[in-house]
């Protein structure tokens, strides 16, 4: 499965760099590990698929690493957080934290930010995102397509978001 799932992506389109780190023994956190590193390879190419990935890690480990595929999600303060497919939920940020959330597929998010966290959301496909920002917090939005619906003071940094 590693070695297909290295030459798939070397056909999209993989730097040789990054084909040149993979190794052919490569453990499912290692993959985990480089997908959230190389996440704007992965989304832009749709790989590898969510089907792939629960297939090859399943639902536990893919939280492990922060990874959500069709579910009910329910968060506090995550680093990193990607929710592919069809996932719905809150997503809440607060204190001192800093995160980055990737809204992918058809997903359907709020995420709250308060006090004085500083947050990254990115807002793919057909995802749609919430996004309420409270007292001195920073946010920040991304848009590659999408929907964001905005409340408070919340920069947007691309407007392709319809």
């Amino acid at each position: 499965m590693n070695r297909a799932m290295r030459a798939e992506a070397r056909g999209l389109g993989l730097c040789d760099k990054w084909y040149g780190e993979w190794a052919d023994d490569s453990s499912v956190d290692e993959l985990l590990n480089k997908y959230v590193k190389g996440i704007d390879f992965c989304i832009g190419h749709n790989y590898p698929s969510n089907e792939t990935m629960l297939e090859y890690a399943g639902r536990e480990k893919l939280h492990e690493h922060g990874i959500f595929i069709d579910e009910a999600v329910s968060e506090h303060a995550p680093a990193t957080i990607i929710l592919n497919g069809h996932c719905t939920g809150r997503i809440n940020y607060d204190g001192f934290s800093v995160g980055s959330v990737y809204v992918c597929g058809i997903s359907d998010v709020t995420v709250t930010v308060s006090d004085f966290a500083k947050v990254f959301v990115e807002v793919w496909d057909d995802a749609r995102v919430k996004v309420v920002n409270k007292g001195s917090s920073r946010c920040f939005v991304y848009g590659h397509g999408g929907k964001a619906e905005i409340v408070g003071d919340v920069l947007i940094r691309d407007k392709t978001l319809a």
